[in-house]
């Protein structure tokens, strides 16, 4: 994991591995369950340097479905949508899962991501 980067450069690196990838499904984990002591290296050098979003290699061209379930509108969580609506260029849908117990900002926060207008866009509440 990159330190103080989160889910986003994670996601991207996946990303870069399946570049014909046209639906991907991601499910949150809830932060409330805690981490093992050791996921967290923040002393730790020569991470890999993140991907630059604005160059062609952060370009997803055959993405067309983005599925994200267990969103609690962290940081970790909006900072990866935003990425992945950026640049999935194909995109063609986007669907996010939040829970009935979250406050109504996340929907506002999600509902406020920049995307293109031709984005068919839903936002579930379980």
């Amino acid at each position: 994991m990159w330190p103080k980067e989160g889910h986003s450069y994670i996601v991207t690196r996946l990303l870069r591995c399946y570049l014909e990838l046209k639906t991907l499904k991601i499910s949150f984990i809830d932060y409330n369950w805690g981490y093992p002591n050791d996921i967290f290296d923040e002393e730790r050098e020569n991470y890999p340097k993140p991907p630059d979003i604005l160059s062609g290699e952060m370009v997803h061209r055959n993405l067309r479905m983005l599925e994200l379930k267990g969103c609690k509108g962290y940081g970790d969580e909006l900072r990866t949508m935003k990425l992945l609506l950026q640049t999935g260029v194909a995109l063609e849908k986007f669907i996010v899962d939040i829970s009935k117990d979250e406050e109504s900002w996340t929907v506002d926060d999600i509902q406020a991501l920049p995307r293109p207008s031709n984005i068919e866009t839903k936002i579930n509440i379980y």
